[in-house]
């Protein structure tokens, strides 16, 4: 007769087969452990990453502030109106302290959120590096000082587009566009999305109506615009911040 197979475990003392027993208990909430962990690091990354994206994006609103204003002051000096060379004189110490602000953010946080010539080139995006925004920037303060408006209002323009699409980048790498609550997702909205739009279509119906103003008269086409421009300032524009915040508001206490 043939002996039954027998069971090596059998033959290890009780010491050893308590080893065994705790390891096989302990490999998975080892795995368990190291899973949980890794996924709170991502969300530590996740929410450092936005706080990123909000500082960085501080002295860019700034700036989509600012520069609208300075290219009316420009428009203005040019024509001669005195009291707009001190205003303009005040902007442009502003513009620079933005700048300044800007370039602080970029080099503490610009390789984090992929302002690098690398990352920006990878996305179509080379063009608005810091140092060449910055450029434009000087070149149109020193066209400025010469009181000529020849092409400054096309590159307050030129330079207004590239912010926007410093802003757009900054939303993309630093998570903010992605944001997973419904509260800050939609304070993100509004930020980073909306009120951008909001400030970009106000420096156009300021170039507008600042032309209709030098010339006295309004034409049908430039009533046209004016009247689309304010049905969209206040369908997608007021009307959306308004909806996106206080959407944020209700849902606060849910998270």
């Amino acid at each position: 007769l043939k002996h039954p197979m027998k069971n090596p475990l059998n033959s290890l003392k009780i010491p050893t087969k308590l080893l065994f027993l705790s390891l096989s208990f302990s490999i998975p909430i080892c795995v368990l452990l190291v899973l949980m962990v890794k996924g709170v690091n991502n969300n530590i990354r996740f929410a450092r990453l936005e706080l990123f994206g909000n500082e960085y994006q501080r002295p860019l609103e700034q700036l989509l502030d600012l520069l609208p204003q300075h290219q009316l002051a420009t428009s203005r000096m040019a024509l001669g109106d005195k009291p707009s060379a001190s205003q303009l004189a005040e902007l442009e110490k502003q513009v620079d302290a933005a700048f300044v602000a800007l370039e602080t953010a970029q080099s503490k946080l610009g390789e984090a959120l992929q302002f690098t010539p690398e990352g920006l080139a990878k996305r179509q995006r080379e063009h608005v590096q810091t140092a060449t925004v910055k450029k434009e920037w000087l070149e149109i303060k020193a066209q400025g000082a010469t009181g000529s408006a020849d092409g400054a209002w096309e590159k307050h323009l030129h330079l207004i587009s590239d912010l926007r699409i410093m802003i757009s980048h900054v939303g993309d790498m630093s998570n903010l566009i992605l944001d997973p609550d419904l509260d800050s997702y939609y304070v993100m909205d509004a930020t980073l999305v909306a009120l951008p739009q909001t400030q970009d279509r106000l420096a156009a119906v300021l170039g507008l109506g600042e032309a209709i103003l030098k010339r006295q008269s309004l034409s049908k086409e430039e009533r046209g615009q004016l009247s689309v421009a304010a049905a969209m300032l206040q369908e997608a524009d007021a009307d959306r911040i308004k909806a996106s915040l206080q959407t944020a508001l209700n849902e606060d206490p849910n998270f």
